[in-house]
């Protein structure tokens, strides 16, 4: 992960927090791109 998701403040954290109850595909997808993978995940 990059050091631009780590969260620094409690705004920030609260308004992540919202956004993975909002959306949480969106959410977990913009995390995993910033990961290096052999091979792209599957959606089960």
């Amino acid at each position: 992960m990059s050091a631009s998701y780590q969260i620094k403040t409690w705004q920030e954290y609260n308004q992540k927090y919202q956004e993975s109850l909002d959306n949480p595909e969106k959410f977990w997808t913009d995390i995993a791109n910033h990961f290096v993978w052999k091979k792209n995940g599957t959606k089960y």
